[in-house]
This record gives structure tokens, C-alpha cells and sequence, in this order.
């Protein structure tokens, strides 16, 4: 279980863009805009497909490492903690076999904080930890890369791929769900079996949990970035990809470089349904709950 997917979509909508062959200024603010790291180099790097120096993914693949992606779902601005996590995953790849497991960490996870001067920490719930040291340390695997989206990017992407199918397991009602930006509340209900969501539908089915659970709603965030990668590779058409890059600008944060998003984009693209397992922790397998020292609900490792 220690050995711990959504796919870069901005490696296909970066390359979408390079492509179309009349703006490299716009590929490069776009580019620099979700990944600050980069470098003008990487913009010729990706046309190229140079990144195999020790340590970097086109290494890992080549020497079939494996390779940890941190995916990070937040509200963003407008929203209630705008930087509090709703989602928390890891995708784990091991290129050569083919096979990739998506492990869902629980919000309420009680975790330490690299948050302090001298390597000083302090403890807190997982989704109050934007920071890549803290899910390194509690998922028990090193985290390569990571990717943040907001609430608004969600919502783009999903609307500029035409929508998702989801073949959802079981009928979700929910009559609390909040509404908007708004403090007010909204009644949602799902059915079961196949449906068919546009990015706010999407948004909804994946952060719904006041009727179920955060384990259950784990689960359903699986599912629909499942249905997002299946979706993004299913498609041909270049137009919603500029789309697609036109969302991530603002609203998308990660460290992968140009390169990186290209080559990922080509592993992820060669695996099967069937490769991924998917994981949820929870108090079924590695948690138990408790209440911390201020009185809040937590979840703790079994064996700390």
C-alpha cells in the first residue's frame, strides 16, 4: 500500500499552440504563466524533446523509474479558503510496465507542516498544507512533480473538452451543496449510471460530500479525472486545445516544464484503463479518526 491519473493536459494544449505555427510570443506567456520556472530554452526544449539529463523525467522514463505526480484541487479566489485543498492525490507511474496507481489522501489528514523558520513545523489537517514537503513525507513517497488546479480551471477544461462521461456507481442527493460564492446552499442530485457532465456538473459530483463522506467523494474525484484523461485523448480536434490552454493560464500552477508536460503527455497516453488502480485511504485501511487537542475531527496512520 506504500508504493503509491489526471494526465498534463497543458502538454497537449501547449503543443496545440505551437503547432498552429503564428504565436510563439503567446505560447511563451501562456507557458510561463502555468509553469514560472520556466526558461525561454524550454520552449525550443519542447519543439526539440531534449530532457534526459540524470534525474529529469526523460531519464526516469528512459530507466524506468518511477515517477510521482502530486494533483492539487483548490477553490481559488472567490472561494470560502480559497487555498484549502478539496482534492489531494498521487499519481504514481512506473513507465516501463505501464502501470500507474492513484492514491487519494485524505483533507483531514493530521500531518506536519514544513511551515516554520529552521526546519520548524507545525501540525495541521493535509488540506491546509499547499506545500509538496508535507504530502512527500505523508503519502510515503517523493513527489517529482505537482500540479494545482482551481476550481475555475476545473470547470474550463472540462467545458472546453465538450464535457466528460462518468458512470457514476451509485445516485448521489445533496441538499447542501454550496452555492457558488454565495452563502447560500443548493439541492444536487445525481443518478446512478452513465451521465454525461459539463464542468460544473463535473465540479459538483467531485467536491459533494455533507450527504456521504470525504472517502466517498474521494472516490468520485477519481472517477471524473479519470474521465477527463479518457476524454483528452480522445480527441482530435486542435481548436479546443487552445481552449483548453486559454483556462490553465490563470488558474493552473505546477512545476513541470514544457519538455516534461510533452513526454508525460506520452506516457499517460499509452496507458490502459485497466493499468490504473485506484487507491482511496481511509479508515478501512490505514486511518483511524480522533479529534486533536482544539477539538477538531482528524485522521491519523494506524501506526504512526
Amino acid at each position: 500500500m506504500r508504493q503509491y491519473g489526471r494526465t498534463a493536459v497543458a502538454a497537449i494544449a501547449g503543443l496545440a499552440l505551437l503547432v498552429s505555427g503564428f504565436a510563439v510570443f503567446r505560447a511563451w506567456s501562456a507557458i510561463h504563466a502555468v509553469s514560472p520556472h520556466a526558461q525561454p530554452q524550454d520552449l525550443i526544449a519542447l519543439v526539440q524533446a531534449k530532457s534526459d539529463q540524470p534525474g529529469s523525467l526523460g531519464w526516469k522514463i528512459k530507466h524506468d523509474e518511477r515517477i510521482n505526480i502530486l494533483l492539487l484541487g483548490y477553490g481559488g479566489p472567490g472561494h470560502e479558503g480559497p487555498y484549502l485543498t478539496d482534492s489531494i492525490m498521487v499519481l504514481s507511474i512506473r513507465p516501463g510496465t505501464r502501470e500507474a496507481m492513484m492514491i487519494s489522501l485524505p483533507r483531514d489528514l493530521w500531518v506536519k507542516i514544513p511551515a516554520l523558520p529552521r526546519n520548524g513545523f507545525m501540525v495541521g489537517k493535509l488540506n491546509s498544507a499547499y506545500a509538496i514537503g508535507t504530502d512527500h513525507k505523508n503519502s510515503g513517497q517523493p513527489v517529482d512533480y505537482w500540479i494545482g488546479v482551481d476550481f475555475k480551471a476545473f470547470r474550463e477544461v472540462v467545458d472546453a473538452l465538450g464535457g466528460v462521461r462518468v458512470d457514476v456507481p451509485m445516485a448521489l442527493d445533496d441538499p447542501y451543496f454550496p452555492a457558488g460564492e454565495s452563502s447560500g446552499m443548493t439541492h444536487i442530485h445525481v443518478n446512478a449510471g452513465w451521465q454525461q457532465f459539463d464542468g460544473e456538473r463535473a465540479l459538483q459530483y467531485a467536491r459533494s460530500r455533507e450527504t456521504t463522506s470525504d472517502f466517498d467523494r474521494s472516490r468520485r474525484q477519481q472517477l471524473v479525472m479519470l474521465a477527463v484523461r479518457q476524454r483528452v485523448f480522445s480527441l482530435n480536434a486542435i481548436p479546443r486545445m487552445l481552449s483548453l490552454l486559454s483556462a490553465l493560464q490563470d488558474n493552473v500552477r505546477t512545476n513541470l516544464r514544457p519538455g516534461d508536460m510533452q513526454q508525460l503527455a506520452g506516457v499517460a497516453g499509452q496507458l490502459k484503463d485497466t493499468d490504473i488502480h485506484r487507491v482511496a485511504i481511509d479508515t478501512s485501511n490505514l486511518l483511524r479518526s480522533g479529534t486533536s487537542s482544539n477539538g477538531q475531527y482528524i485522521l491519523q496512520p494506524l501506526d504512526p
